[in-house]
């Protein structure tokens, strides 16, 4: 299926990838470059998409308004953000009249990924590869989960869909994206803390699960990797919802995971 864009482009669908009540979605290309491309069921539910499209664009301004401010302050000259690199880029978005005068939007991940390819839900993980991680690798997973939650809790945003299928990892570069936002949140008011403390539950029991672990207690099986409880014992208490500040949890989270192994490359590792 080849559905016209803006400024003449082209996109032909490659594979169907998802399905909901809302949207269709699929991977597209437009030349050589892969995208996500997805398009309201109905035309009653473009409401959904372009209020995820503004949403999208949001956090790309202030992403960019803070980094631009960071660079006035870091003491490194090297040293960036990069909260964009948790939500897609709107690459496209127009009504389609050949698809009913539904509304598409045509997103990207290029700055994690050359190819969409390169992208798969953590679900396919346990369920597709039917592996588990290692707890150093569950580290920078769950280490940038915290940090996307520091800078959406910041902007008052619930992305509320955390669940295994919307997260993305590079797995070989340690990016982690979340990638449909159609359930998301800007609310015009400071998150409450039971909201925050959701979502640091949420994405530690996902990472818990990578572990082979309990979702419930936070339990993870015995690895040579740890040398004492400290890393079980700090997954417990995110799980238990003893934080509600994602900035403290991410804090904390480091401040233990460094003391128990340095803060160095890690390859993507299963058992």
């Amino acid at each position: 299926m080849n559905i016209n864009g803006t400024g003449n482009k082209i996109y032909a669908t490659v594979r169907q990838l998802a399905s909901n009540p809302n949207f269709n979605l699929y991977e597209c290309l437009e030349g050589e470059q892969t995208y996500f491309l997805k398009i309201a069921k109905s035309k009653a539910e473009n409401g959904t998409l372009e209020k995820e499209e503004y949403i999208l664009k949001t956090l790309k301004e202030v992403s960019d308004n803070v980094e631009i401010e960071y660079a006035k302050k870091r003491t490194r000259p090297d040293s960036v953000l990069n909260n964009h690199f948790f939500f897609p880029e709107i690459v496209d978005s127009f009504v389609c009249k050949e698809q009913q005068n539904r509304r598409v939007l045509i997103l990207g991940l290029t700055s994690i990924s050359k190819q969409t390819s390169d992208l798969a839900p953590i679900s396919f993980i346990t369920k597709r590869d039917m592996v588990r991680i290692d707890p150093k690798t569950s580290v920078w997973i769950l280490g940038k989960l915290l940090k996307m939650l520091v800078f959406t809790h910041d902007q008052n945003v619930l992305i509320r869909d955390l669940s295994e299928n919307n997260i993305l990892v590079n797995k070989a570069q340690h990016y982690v994206s979340v990638l449909n936002w159609g359930d998301a949140l800007i609310l015009n008011r400071k998150l409450e803390q039971k909201e925050c403390s959701i979502e640091i539950v949420g994405v530690t029991k996902e990472v818990v699960k990578l572990l082979g672990g309990n979702p419930k207690t936070g339990e993870i099986p015995e690895d040579e990797q740890m040398e004492d409880s400290r890393y079980q014992d700090l997954l417990k208490k995110l799980i238990r919802g003893e934080y509600y500040d994602a900035y403290i949890a991410h804090s904390d989270f480091y401040a233990i995971a460094r003391s128990i192994w340095p803060s160095k490359f890690h390859p993507y590792t299963t058992k």
